[in-house]
């Protein structure tokens, strides 16, 4: 019968943990505060080669150069800030450059779960927050990661990616 679908994701069901790579340091969203939004975006180039010969008929390749997206969070703590300023301060203190894998686990409306690693990354372009007396305080990261790994869920569609 194929794949009955009952309904949707609504984007209430997602999850995430950093990790610092450098220090094996576990962060879950939950230290950095209540997770707003999270989208991830895969970055690549789409390559054409236009031959004179079989017709003109075009040929295509993707190189791909990795993930990058945005997490943001309504602050509860100073933690996410802290992290960010740490990293800063390693970097011009120590010369040490910070990265961080993720993991993203998706609830779908049938149940099953979806974990999608992502892999040798940086966070970048913190927003600290616009503190204001009647809303909440929206901070706001973004991230580039080199690859995207799917650690549960729809792998086995292709058999490419059980190998």
């Amino acid at each position: 019968m194929g794949f009955q679908l009952n309904g949707y994701n609504l984007g209430t069901d997602v999850s995430m943990t950093l990790q610092h790579v450098e220090s094996g340091v576990v962060l879950p969203a939950a230290l950095l505060g209540h997770l707003m939004e999270f989208q991830f975006d895969q970055e690549d180039q789409v390559i054409r080669v236009v031959p004179i010969t079989n017709g003109g008929k075009p040929l295509y390749n993707v190189v791909y150069m990795g993930w990058r997206g945005h997490a943001m969070f309504t602050r509860v703590n100073g933690a996410l800030t802290a992290i960010l300023a740490a990293t800063e301060k390693d970097y011009f203190d120590n010369g040490h450059l910070n990265h961080f894998n993720m993991l993203a686990t998706v609830l779908n409306r049938d149940s099953t779960v979806d974990q999608y690693m992502f892999t040798a990354g940086v966070l970048s372009r913190h927003q600290g927050g616009n503190f204001r007396a009647d809303k909440e305080v929206d901070q706001r990261i973004e991230f580039n990661f080199q690859r995207m790994v799917l650690t549960a869920g729809y792998a086995a569609l292709l058999p490419i990616a059980a190998g």
